[in-house]
């Protein structure tokens, strides 16, 4: 697909309010994103954006976006196998960073045009760049830690990991 302007503005709109993932644009789709048209979005429940959003993104642009929520794993599964057909199953999905590589290098995802000025403010752009392009945007970090209850592992019988760094 052809990343218009307006299409590159959702997305920088969309990662500046959203809550988790990243977005990139699917290629082999054959939509433009002009005033008056729409565009379809692949998230998980989680990522989905609010009516709210879309109607202000409607309002400003003049673009319909159409979400399309699925499960985690049946995201990249829908992406491998319309991708793979030459189709793409959206015009924007939210990927993990760690398939990045694997759908640049099939060719499935598009080169986004990101200017320096809001590079520096994303030092976590780095991994969703690939020979210095980048493929997706980051719209949130985070960071899955657990927390154990010594004193009751420790009633339990169980062994725990000594503090510090692993």
């Amino acid at each position: 697909m052809k990343l218009t302007k307006k299409l590159a503005t959702f997305m920088l709109a969309f990662c500046l309010v959203a809550s988790v993932g990243l977005l990139s644009a699917c290629s082999n789709s054959q939509s433009k994103a002009e005033e008056g048209e729409s565009l379809t979005l692949l998230v998980p429940e989680w990522g989905a954006p609010s009516d709210e959003m879309l109607k202000k993104f409607k309002d400003e642009t003049g673009i319909s976006v159409t979400v399309e929520v699925a499960g985690w794993d049946e995201i990249k599964q829908k992406v491998s196998v319309a991708s793979s057909g030459k189709n793409a199953p959206a015009d924007l999905i939210e990927v993990d960073w760690s398939w990045v590589g694997e759908f640049t290098s099939a060719g499935w995802l598009e080169k986004i045009s990101v200017p320096e000025s809001v590079k520096k403010d994303m030092p976590s752009l780095a991994y969703f760049t690939v020979d210095g392009q980048v493929y997706a945007i980051p719209y949130t970090n985070d960071m899955r830690i657990a927390y154990l209850n010594t004193d009751m592992s420790k009633q339990a019988g169980v062994e725990t990991i000594p503090t510090g760094r692993l």
